[in-house]
């Protein structure tokens, strides 16, 4: 998981220990203190945005013959959107409302592109493959 710094600050402000920070972000407990470190000396404060993004994702299997993709869609949940605070839009839907937390717009897009490769590898390991494309609440822009 990456690990932003100037978030990991407002948590740590708003009260949660350093031992609780690492065991979130899976990380020492000396890396926690380097980042807290890292915003307490930065001469510029990066405002963090937040944006909601609907990505709409089919996982397929590559053949009749292949089985994984049940497997792959609960993986790709549990350990890709989940960082995302992702929310599937109901029950049987293709759909997944995530939330980003970026500094500008390359920002953004490199995250969605990191997130698009890791989803598709998860695919990949199980002999499968993805279509996906992400469109953001309340503007016309896209990605696919």
């Amino acid at each position: 998981m990456r690990v932003n710094p100037f978030t990991t600050f407002e948590v740590r402000a708003a009260g949660a220990t350093i031992g609780q920070l690492a065991k979130e972000y899976k990380l020492g407990e000396a890396s926690i203190y380097r980042a807290l470190k890292a915003v307490k000396n930065s001469p510029v404060k990066t405002v963090i945005k937040t944006t909601k993004i609907i990505l709409w994702l089919q996982v397929e299997n590559n053949s009749k013959f292949v089985r994984g993709k049940s497997t792959s869609r609960k993986n790709i949940e549990d350990y890709f959107l989940s960082d995302y605070a992702a929310k599937k839009m109901s029950k049987d839907s293709w759909e997944y409302e995530l939330t980003f937390q970026y500094e500008d717009d390359s920002d953004l897009e490199r995250q969605i592109e990191e997130l698009t490769v890791n989803i598709s590898n998860e695919a990949d390991l199980r002999n499968g493959f993805i279509e996906c494309h992400y469109t953001e609440v309340g503007s016309e822009r896209t990605w696919y």
